[in-house]
């Protein structure tokens, strides 16, 4: 009886807190902050839960926050977008 072992490299499985849901979730609240500095908001509020995200800022910082927006993220979903 032949047993093979496989080992899978690259693959993060559903559900691993710190590689799935945390990572996610610190990713976005850094990407927001990041987007926030640029755009010199200083009141806001930020909900995250892994890669879903609620924001609530002033309506007089809406165009700022959407110019910084454009900066981090490409216009197209195949763009390379992120801070790296």
């Amino acid at each position: 009886m032949l047993i093979y072992s496989v080992m899978i490299n690259g693959t993060v499985f559903s559900g691993h807190p710190t590689r799935t849901t945390l990572g996610n979730s610190l990713r976005v609240v850094f990407y927001n902050l990041y987007m926030f500095h640029i755009a010199g908001i200083t009141y806001f509020s930020l909900s995250v839960g892994g890669d879903d995200t609620f924001i609530l800022i002033e309506d007089k910082d809406l165009k700022a926050f959407h110019l910084a927006f454009k900066m981090c993220y490409s216009p197209i979903p195949e763009g390379i977008h992120g801070l790296g």
